[in-house]
């Protein structure tokens, strides 16, 4: 994944603009826009971790490293991760 993929659209751009509150203070879209784009950043960071570590696990065990977990506790923290779509 590129930084460039990561990038917000303009229309998500235009949909935090316009549920800002009227009364909302200048430079509150901008912090708005910051905390959205971060979330997306690090998603897709951890996306990019678990993509990998997924490919060099053993196929076996689903041991990485020597740490093997269990596929209930792997699957729990993937969802608290928001990282969906990841063959396991």
């Amino acid at each position: 994944m590129n930084a460039k993929d990561t990038v917000m659209k303009k229309e998500e751009l235009t949909r935090i603009n316009n549920n800002m509150p009227s009364e909302a203070k200048y430079g509150d879209v901008f912090e708005a826009i910051a905390e959205r784009q971060a979330e997306i950043s690090v998603k897709a960071g951890r996306r990019d971790v678990v993509e990998w570590i997924m490919k060099y696990r053993s196929e076996t065990t689903r041991e990485f490293m020597g740490f093997t977990i269990m596929r209930d506790k792997w699957q729990a923290q993937l969802k608290a991760w928001g990282v969906t779509n990841v063959q396991t």
